[in-house]
């Protein structure tokens, strides 16, 4: 199994999938699916490479109410290595309500923050950090990720980064990341460039070796040193896209921790993300390798291994 550590966001969510939304005191609607679990954009991506058959460890940070012990239980059954989770005294976990349209898998988010702090590098996470092929981080606790990527970078093991708004320092955190991941908005956020081609490769100027920008189902598009692709979207029917994002970036962490080639992972990540679209919640479509070979396989596309 190849090791991958993950350092940022963990929360609960509340998915519901409904015909329409309520108007404010008007009618109510009917839910006609229900689920929860644990989401957040580094943990949902450590809970898909560990499917996908990695050695996963999430640092993250949790309230001391009964929703952090939830998501660290459910961690712990998914076989993610929560031993590195600091749970916050007398805070709450941060818990998002999510309602997704029937008809177009769209959503509406309602969040409750978590806890406002910090964790602190341990030796533990340290040494759990340099046994992994990959460092996944995300916006959250930048100067901690800052020292964590750096720690890990000095130890050869690669970072990857999910980008998805600005905040504080996130300058310094992009010049320590080897493949930057991103939403359609971060490359012009971050650059005021509203061309992704030029966006893309001033950021490939920041530090980055590669820059991943997700498009939704149109797929994404890679920019390397000195050539770029584009890598379709896999069509399924769609239930929920919730997570879809985050399952890209945990299937793509464990396809650079395998050594893959950018175009293959860029696949396997495309592929994974779809499938997990097919089921309501963010984690629980996450489907297996096995499952996601023989996807691949009667589409074509053959294993470099």
């Amino acid at each position: 199994m190849v090791a991958v550590v993950g350092l940022g966001h963990a929360t609960m969510d509340y998915i519901g999938r409904v015909p329409k939304l309520a108007e404010w005191d008007a009618d109510s609607t009917f839910m006609t699916e229900f689920a929860t679990g644990p989401g957040g954009m580094t943990c949902t991506a450590m809970v898909a490479a560990q499917r996908l058959g990695a050695e996963a460890s999430l640092i993250a940070i949790v309230g001391d109410d009964p929703q952090g012990g939830q998501v660290i239980e459910t961690l712990h059954r998914e076989g993610v290595r929560t031993d590195l989770v600091r749970v916050s005294k007398d805070t709450t976990t941060q818990c998002t309500i999510i309602l997704v349209k029937e008809a177009t898998g769209q959503r509406a988010m309602m969040t409750k923050m978590g806890p406002n702090v910090d964790p602190v590098l341990t030796d533990a996470d340290r040494e759990r950090m340099a046994r992994a092929k990959v460092l996944h981080v995300d916006g959250h606790h930048v100067p901690v990720a800052v020292e964590a990527a750096r720690w890990a970078r000095q130890h050869g093991v690669l970072v990857t980064m999910d980008g998805t708004r600005l905040s504080p320092g996130i300058e310094e955190l992009v010049a320590q990341v080897d493949y930057l991941i991103t939403n359609a908005s971060f490359p012009e956020m971050f650059t005021t460039m509203g061309d992704y081609d030029q966006a893309a490769r001033r950021l490939l100027e920041v530090g980055p070796s590669a820059v991943v920008v997700t498009l939704g189902e149109s797929g994404s598009h890679t920019w390397v040193k000195r050539r770029s692709f584009h890598t379709p979207a896999f069509p399924v029917d769609v239930v929920d896209t919730t997570g879809a994002g985050d399952v890209f970036h945990g299937a793509y962490v464990y396809g650079l921790a395998r050594g893959w080639d950018v175009e293959y992972v860029a696949e396997f990540a495309s592929a994974v993300a779809a499938m997990k679209c097919r089921q309501l919640g963010g984690q629980k479509g996450i489907p297996r390798l096995a499952e996601v070979r023989a996807f691949l396989t009667e589409r074509g596309i053959r294993n470099p291994e």
